[in-house]
């Protein structure tokens, strides 16, 4: 957008010079989570920050041998894809239908229709009790934990807030349970802070804009804790951190419209930000066109998940090795025989 391709009413707002009028910076889709699910155990086997990092058998075992507790692949043990058929149970339950019925002014969001928008494939054979909806992350810890403040800093969450739900529990042996939405309705938008390019963009990722998004998570977060009530966890003596969380006191604790509202309080980004570049029709908000080359400009190529018109139900870090692969291929064809 700071070349001069991108909306031209947004572009002239910016006196940029307009190149192409393009839907650039709209689309904008997240794999939004929420991580505020902290259960305790009452045995070591959880990742205790002061404990991890002042052991040095902890390094060793690392160094030499390849494994312990370093070895944790981002501080996840296991990971779950689930279908929680949220908005079928929504249908079902509407007298609680105001709890969740938040919208976001002045911004449209997208209900996905697979057999519109893939009408030649097998999309009509499945129903969409077919496809998980969201994923459930295990932790090996959680903030009560993590006592550095770095994570808690990602989160932007503030010393006050912290201290308030995690500080009489500072240092204890936990774990979260982190509900992901895979196939989130919301639709956000990118846009530019002015046309210095050193000024940060704003990013209005509308979580939860779409009232089914908020519904699903409430649903996830709810089968988050029968995962933990399993007798597997039971062993441990697992319960939930029972702090209720500042600016949801007026609710009941774990309701609905509880959980409701800590998603909005505290839900984060999974960095799988995706469709800003979409790759479509020109007529239909694309872009770009199938071979990633940005409509109406010469020579121009997006290469990276901002083409993906609708983001996955899955982690965004192969199909962009996917992306850049298959961009490579179609670089290499367009030049084959032309260079000698």
């Amino acid at each position: 957008m700071l070349s001069g391709i991108g909306p031209k009413d947004h572009l002239n707002s910016l006196d940029i010079d307009v190149i192409e009028d393009l839907p650039v910076g709209f689309n904008l889709q997240d794999h939004v989570s929420m991580s505020a699910l902290t259960f305790l155990v009452n045995e070591s086997v959880t990742i205790v920050e002061p404990r991890l990092t002042s052991n040095p058998v902890n390094f060793m075992k690392y160094l030499t041998e390849g494994n312990g507790p370093l070895t944790i692949l981002g501080g996840v043990e296991a990971l779950a894809l689930v279908n929680t058929k949220a908005n079928n149970y929504m249908k079902k339950t509407q007298k609680e239908k105001s709890k969740f019925n938040y919208t976001v002014p002045n911004i449209t969001s997208i209900t996905i229709n697979r057999n519109k928008i893939y009408p030649d494939t097998n999309a009509s054979k499945l129903s969409e009790d077919d496809f998980p909806d969201v994923e459930l992350v295990l932790g090996v810890s959680s903030l009560a934990g993590e006592t550095s403040g770095s994570y808690r800093s990602l989160l932007g969450l503030t010393e006050e807030f912290y201290m308030e739900v995690y500080g009489d529990y500072k240092g204890f042996d936990s774990f979260m349970i982190v509900p992901v939405l895979l196939q989130p309705k919301s639709r956000g938008r990118l846009t530019l802070r002015s046309s210095d390019p050193w000024d940060s963009p704003i990013v209005d990722t509308n979580y939860y804009g779409h009232e089914d998004d908020l519904n699903t998570m409430v649903q996830a977060i709810k089968i988050a804790i029968e995962v933990a009530s399993t007798e597997a966890f039971k062993r441990f003596n697992t319960t939930m951190l029972p702090v209720p969380f500042p600016g949801c006191k007026h609710v009941a604790f774990k309701s609905d419209a509880y959980w409701t509202c800590v998603s909005r309080h505290v839900s984060t980004t999974l960095g799988h930000y995706v469709g800003t570049c979409r790759m479509s029709t020109r007529k239909n908000s694309g872009v770009v066109d199938h071979r990633l080359r940005v409509h109406g400009i010469d020579g121009l190529r997006v290469v990276d998940a901002s083409v993906m018109p609708i983001i996955i139900a899955g982690h965004t870090n192969a199909p962009v090795y996917m992306i850049a692969e298959k961009a490579s291929d179609m670089i290499k064809e367009n030049w084959k025989g032309s260079v000698s």
